[in-house]
């Protein structure tokens, strides 16, 4: 059900705005908040680079808190029904985690994130995709598919288990029919001086 709000702190509060709930579509984080939304962008942050510095995600959020409330020259405080602070903090995590699915949103079945270091692919996903879904930029004038690049790489075709080296990936074959790569897993492998945080 949406909830219904007004403009706080006006005589007129104007049309309503309809929000789901003040959390992201997975219910775990507010971000009709910026301290709240801050907070689990710097532990996703300080998980992923424990020796990097906040300060510059810090700033951009302070930036962010100052342009909606009108504090930055030249600028206007900014609160409209769809360029509103939840709508904005909203897009921020999806920038930093991914898109996050909703009920709007359709599965792409060609690609399954497992974890952070894991995805499944199917063989039919253009080697294109790869680069937006996972930051894999794979060329090859030979072959137009994951399955074909994979087939590429193994040098004939290969069977369930068997395994290609796409740095920094280990990459299984999951399912094959007995003439081309049906599934693949990716796994980032870890070498010697890296870190799982890499």
């Amino acid at each position: 059900m949406a909830i219904q709000t007004a403009t706080a702190g006006s005589a007129n509060p104007g049309p309503p705005r309809y929000r789901r709930s003040d959390y992201d579509v997975t219910n775990t984080v507010q971000v009709s908040s910026v301290s709240a939304t801050r907070k689990a962008v710097e532990n996703l942050y300080v998980n992923q680079w424990p020796e990097a510095s906040f300060q510059p995600i810090d700033a951009a959020f302070e930036f962010i808190e100052q342009l909606f409330a009108g504090e930055i020259p030249g600028y206007l405080g900014i609160d409209t029904v769809y360029h509103d602070r939840q709508h904005t903090l909203d897009n921020v995590l999806a920038e930093i985690v991914g898109d996050i699915q909703d009920e709007f949103d359709t599965e792409l079945p060609e690609f399954k994130r497992v974890n952070a270091n894991e995805f499944m692919v199917d063989g039919s996903l253009a080697l294109y995709e790869l680069k937006d879904l996972a930051g894999l930029d794979l060329e090859s004038e030979e072959v137009s598919t994951v399955g074909g690049f994979v087939t590429h790489l193994a040098g004939n075709l290969p069977a369930v288990g068997d395994q290609v080296q796409i740095p920094p990936f280990e990459v299984t074959v999951t399912k094959a029919d007995g003439r081309r790569v049906l599934e693949v897993r990716f796994r980032r492998v870890m070498t010697e001086g890296s870190s799982d945080k890499d």
